[in-house]
Formats: structure tokens, C-alpha cells, sequence
């Protein structure tokens, strides 16, 4: 089956908990959530598909910028852990689309994530950084509609050398084939 990345994008200055998140197909093509039909507004995905995270962080490069203080560069990032909390549209589907009995899953080991990679745009002063899961979430629900409440927890290493945990959320909708009731 086909293998889908879930990008979660953060900022280190920004204010909010809120990811940005983004899914691809084969680390390619951006994966868009269905514009129209019964499973509108939702990512659909199918029985057997594997679905990695890569969390990346966005922040200043060096301290060298205009206004940039230590705080604003960040040297690295654990994930500590990575939680999806399913709710299914009908009390009758299975409770997550990763476990017919559980409705969590969750990415949280630190062996569950891979080295980190680094990015940088000297001429703009901006780096990101990226972890990316080495285990994947399978898709074992063959149809049903879900709304995902995502919660990322890290631990951020300034270039002052602080390190502080964080918590970020997001949130999509997920279907897997038909969302339950509509075809064959």
C-alpha cells in the first residue's frame, strides 16, 4: 500500500501551540484532503497504508541577525513523545484508524525517531531542523470517518543552552475508504 508523511511544522518564536501540518505521499507529492463527495474535508487513506511523522522546526540560524538573541536559534529538539486521539464519526466504527479497540496511538520512544537534520539559508538568517519518525502508524481500519486531535510534546534546546518542554497541537479529519456507508 502506499506510505504517507505527516510534516508538523513549528516556529520556535511563535506564541501559539498550534501546528502546521501537511501530508505527502511518498515524501513527494503533497497529499490534499478531499475537496468534494462524501469524505469532503477529510485526508482519506486505505487499509494497509503506513503513515511516518516528520516534525520540523523552524528558527533563526545564528545570533548575528538584527534582533536575534540566543533564544531565537535553536541547537536541536527531542520529540518526547507524539500522541493522535481519534473521536470516529459514528459510535459503530472502529475507534481509531490506527486500532480497531484503542482510540490513541501514539510515536513516543526515543528510539522511535531518527536523527536530526539541519537546513540552513545563511542569506535569510533561518534554519530548520527535522526529525522524522522511523516507525510508521498503520492504517488497519478499512472504513470510518475520525476527527484527530494530535498532540506533540518536545523538549527545545536553545543556543544559550536552556532547554524547555513544549506541547503543540493539531488537528485533521481522516477517512479511510468509503468513511463507512457510502459504496459497496
Amino acid at each position: 500500500m502506499a506510505q504517507y508523511t505527516l510534516r508538523l511544522s513549528f516556529d520556535l518564536r511563535q506564541v501559539t501551540q498550534s501546528l502546521a501540518y501537511k501530508f505527502f505521499l511518498d515524501d513527494k507529492f503533497d497529499y490534499p484532503m478531499e475537496s468534494g463527495g462524501p469524505l469532503a474535508g477529510t485526508f482519506n487513506f486505505q487499509k494497509g497504508d503506513d503513515i511516518f511523522v516528520e516534525v520540523s522546526a523552524i528558527s533563526a540560524a545564528n545570533v548575528e541577525g538584527k534582533g536575534v538573541s540566543a533564544k531565537d536559534v535553536l541547537n536541536d529538539f527531542v520529540v518526547t513523545n507524539c500522541t493522535f486521539v481519534s473521536v470516529p464519526a459514528r459510535m459503530t466504527e472502529p475507534l481509531s484508524l490506527f486500532n480497531l479497540s484503542n482510540a490513541c496511538a501514539a510515536i513516543s520512544a526515543p528510539a522511535d525517531w531518527g536523527d536530526i537534520s539541519r537546513q540552513v539559508d545563511e542569506q535569510k538568517n533561518v534554519q530548520r531542523l527535522s526529525r522524522r519518525s522511523v516507525k510508521a502508524l498503520a492504517v488497519v481500519s478499512e472504513n470510518g470517518q475520525w476527527q484527530i486531535s494530535g498532540y506533540l510534546s518536545a523538549e527545545l534546546t536553545s543556543a544559550d543552552d536552556k532547554t524547555h518542554p513544549q506541547l503543540y497541537f493539531f488537528d485533521p479529519e481522516s477517512s479511510t475508504g468509503t468513511g463507512g456507508g457510502y459504496g459497496p
